[in-house]
């Protein structure tokens, strides 16, 4: 495979790594939840316990949010002029290549992930106070919602596996497929590469064998 000048073996085998461990993250933040919405469930009746499920739910799902924004970052890179911009957007092409992975129509080549990058990097984070309380919860219809101060609102629909950040709507069923594949494609590769750094350290003995003279 022929790549760009400004990434080697080494290069590729550091990216594709970070990329698999915030693709791990996905998985256990995904997981977690799942287990949150059903814990949430089962106490709709106690308004204390609903309250504080649903604020480790909403970091729940941002925390979520952001890792999808780091794979984001790894393949399809924000566009910036000069030679960073330039060089950043030849890697991207590159390890797009390693994994045979679409310039432009993918799910986690989604413009909204960076619109809401610094948000979910503040909760993330930074651990602040989230602005956002828990404004409604429903047991009958899944529908769980947050408001500010300024009626801004965020809304998650367990059944439906929908989230909604200032209007901007997030599959993340979607989203968790792909990732999932994504994951999978990188362990697959990663595994070949080691293989192969593993087979270039220690290369075959070449030493003649000499049969035995008698």
């Amino acid at each position: 495979m022929q790549r760009c000048t400004v990434i080697d073996d080494k290069e590729i085998e550091w990216q594709l790594t970070d990329a698999e461990i915030h693709a791990n993250a996905v998985l256990m933040t995904h997981r977690k939840l799942k287990e949150q919405v059903q814990q949430l469930d089962n106490r709709s009746e106690d308004t204390s316990e609903q309250r504080r499920l649903s604020d480790e739910l909403y970091l729940s799902i941002h925390l979520l949010l952001w890792h999808y924004h780091q794979l984001s970052r790894v393949f399809w890179p924000a566009k910036c002029g000069g030679e960073t911009g330039l060089e950043l957007g030849h890697k991207a092409i590159a390890l797009r290549a390693e994994l045979d992975l679409p310039d432009l129509q993918h799910p986690l080549h989604n413009e909204k992930l960076w619109a809401h990058s610094e948000e979910l990097y503040r909760v993330v984070h930074e651990h602040t106070e989230t602005h956002y309380q828990v404004h409604h919860f429903s047991a009958e219809n899944q529908v769980i919602t947050w408001m500010d101060d300024d009626a801004m609102f965020c809304l998650y629909e367990p059944v439906s596996d929908r989230f909604v950040l200032h209007g901007d709507e997030f599959m993340l069923a979607e989203l968790f497929e792909q990732a999932s594949s994504l994951q999978l494609a990188i362990q697959t590769r990663l595994d070949q590469l080691r293989r192969m750094n593993m087979h270039s350290h220690h290369p075959a003995d070449t030493m003649p064998s000499w049969g035995h003279r008698f």
